[in-house]
């Protein structure tokens, strides 16, 4: 972890992280507590400020020197906090078809009352992660492009919990294809929300002018079907009130 955050801001005064013009966090590998940590922290504005690439591994992936769990950005939680103008690419670097080893996350949050806009995260397990708890809300995921990746956005944690106001789009969804495996060892969603726990209680989440193209599943063998991949948008249990 290079950068660890050590205090919260407070409302009105937030504490933003900017990125200089050509600025940028790099490493071979981070490790899975993320280039940063913000966790237990909250009112933290991280501003990406547009440089590319912001944050980015060097050697983690197919054919690389490393084969770990890793992230950019681990904030869990991190209440009314923001991510913005970041390029994060390289998390893990999969070629299809793809190890059965791959992980990494671009950013993993939770908690209330957050938003990530107008970012791009590529090649990663999952671009965006938010492994929720109970009574989160009010989240805005937009105007992002997720490319080369297992899942764009998972929002989930197979218990009994509550989530509620969730609004996710304009969002750009891209290739997933080189995460096919030889066993299907990974399902490619694109916006991926799940509970898998009958309790659960999923509320008022939003799915609008999301684009999805480029290539779902390209390489998969003819004992697994014709496709890798679930849906550009998957959801399940637990869902009261979708749209």
């Amino acid at each position: 972890t290079i950068l660890t955050v050590q205090t919260s801001g407070s409302s009105g005064s937030p504490i933003t992280i900017k990125w200089e013009a050509g600025a940028k966090l790099t490493s071979p590998v981070a490790s899975a507590s993320g280039h940063i940590n913000a966790s237990n922290r909250s009112y933290i504005i991280f501003d990406g400020n547009g440089t590319n690439p912001s944050i980015t591994n060097t050697a983690n992936g197919k054919g690389l020197t490393y084969h770990q769990s890793t992230g950019a950005i681990v904030a869990t939680p991190c209440n009314n906090c923001e991510f913005k103008n970041l390029t994060i690419t390289n998390m893990y670097v999969e070629t299809s078809p793809a190890d059965t080893t791959g992980t990494g996350s671009g950013i993993n949050v939770h908690g209330s009352n957050w938003s990530v806009h107008d970012n791009y995260i590529s090649d990663a397990f999952v671009c965006l992660d938010s492994p929720y708890q109970d009574g989160n809300h009010d989240i805005q995921i937009y105007n992002n492009t997720f490319n080369n990746m297992n899942w764009g956005l998972h929002i989930g944690n197979n218990a009994p919990t509550s989530l509620s106001n969730v609004y996710i789009h304009d969002n750009h969804l891209m290739n997933m294809d080189n995460w096919d495996s030889a066993t299907d060892q990974y399902h490619h969603d694109g916006l991926f929300v799940v509970q898998n726990n009958t309790s659960a209680q999923i509320t008022n989440v939003h799915f609008y002018n999301n684009l999805a193209d480029g290539r779902m599943s390209t390489w998969c063998p003819a004992n697994i079907g014709t496709t890798c991949a679930t849906a550009w948008i998957f959801y399940n249990t637990g869902m009261n009130g979708i749209y």
